[in-house]
């Protein structure tokens, strides 16, 4: 395969770039891959988590130590790339997520209130804070500043912990302004469990950018995990470009 290189799926196309040789001069093939990703709409407000894999062709695994080492002899080796999207900026659609609180944005546009639907009550979930935004950081790809800081808790037995678990394996959350695409971004905070005897308890806090129309819905839904997309190289690294 030459370099530069393109693979593509109906959500990126992934460049490989360039193949560097770290040590130009050694008989034994130490390389580093460069790649370069675009995301496809509508996943232009993605961010997705990458992970490259190398192994020879006889399928070993070649783990990084300044680049990649292939054995004595070799001169041949498979790249895997994969992205995968971020669960809070995925485009979902209504269908695909798990409601756990509605309301509405202000006036404004500025500030949303909201409370814990049936179903967020059946799950466990019993707190819901909203509060404005103190922090100035603003999101990768909008560059729109956060609005609000959500911060949503619950409690319950093993088994109730074990039903949100699968919903959402890392407690994600997106929100929605209408009944059927999530909208703006949730910049997912982090989560945290505790349990005690039999009892569970949970928390999930985010924040979130964008800008919402004035008195439009405020619907945040527990989100899945999304899957990830895998691109294959096979590349000659004895053709590789010395650093």
């Amino acid at each position: 395969m030459s370099i530069p290189a393109v693979k593509e799926s109906d959500r990126y196309r992934v460049e490989l770039t360039q193949l560097s040789r770290n040590a130009p001069h050694s008989t034994t093939l130490n390389f580093t891959p460069t790649f370069k990703i675009e995301s496809k709409p509508p996943l232009h407000l993605d961010h997705p988590a990458t992970e490259v894999r190398v192994e020879d062709m006889q399928g070993n695994p070649i783990f990084y130590s300044h680049g990649y080492t292939l054995l004595p002899g070799q001169k041949l080796a498979r790249l895997h790339y994969t992205l995968r999207p971020q669960a809070e900026t995925f485009p979902w659609n209504a269908a695909e997520v798990t409601f756990i609180a509605s309301g509405f944005w202000d006036d404004k546009g500025k500030m949303a209130s909201a409370e814990i639907t049936s179903e967020g009550l059946q799950l466990g979930f019993h707190k819901l804070t909203l509060t404005p935004s103190t922090t100035k950081m603003k999101h990768r790809k909008t560059n729109l500043p956060s609005l609000i800081e959500l911060k949503i808790e619950g409690a319950g037995d093993a088994a109730m912990w074990a039903r949100v678990k699968a919903l959402s394996p890392r407690l994600n959350l997106a929100a929605f302004s209408d009944e059927s695409l999530a909208h703006g971004s949730m910049d997912n905070r982090g989560m945290s469990w505790g349990s005690h005897a039999e009892a569970r308890d949970w928390t999930a806090n985010s924040s979130w950018s964008g800008s919402p129309k004035p008195g439009s819905v405020f619907r945040v839904a527990l989100v899945p995990e999304t899957k990830p997309d895998e691109f294959e190289f096979i590349v000659d690294v004895s053709t590789a470009q010395p650093k």
